[in-house]
């Protein structure tokens, strides 16, 4: 697991605006997918998606669990798969909506 981070807002913001991160969680957003699974979709190497995933979990907006693998690779065997703590990720994304909500688009003058 990765380091637990402490969940101050910028930190919170920081972790979830990274770019493979975002991708990963798009992914995770619609069903749970395990290691393999996520770095053939994202293209990025293995450790590269497990250290994004290290960090997610670590700031609590993933969750990991072990289940069998599916099919075709799953031959009896365990692996590791990731889900999104949407309660987390809303709570993380807080401060962008906040920040959304209050700018001020001037307005054309005609």
């Amino acid at each position: 697991m990765g380091k637990v981070v402490d969940n101050d807002n910028e930190d919170m913001v920081q972790i979830v605006s990274q770019d493979e991160r975002r991708r990963i969680l798009r992914l995770l957003l619609e069903k749970k997918l395990n290691i393999s699974d996520l770095s053939k979709a994202t293209h990025l190497d293995r450790a590269t998606v497990s250290y994004h995933l290290g960090i997610l979990e670590g700031a609590g907006i993933v969750f990991s669990g072990y289940e069998m693998l599916k099919p075709p690779n799953s031959m009896g065997k365990v692996g590791r798969y990731y889900t999104v703590n949407q309660e987390k990720l809303v709570k993380a994304l807080k401060p962008l909506d906040e920040l959304m909500k209050s700018l001020r688009v001037p307005q054309k003058v005609p």
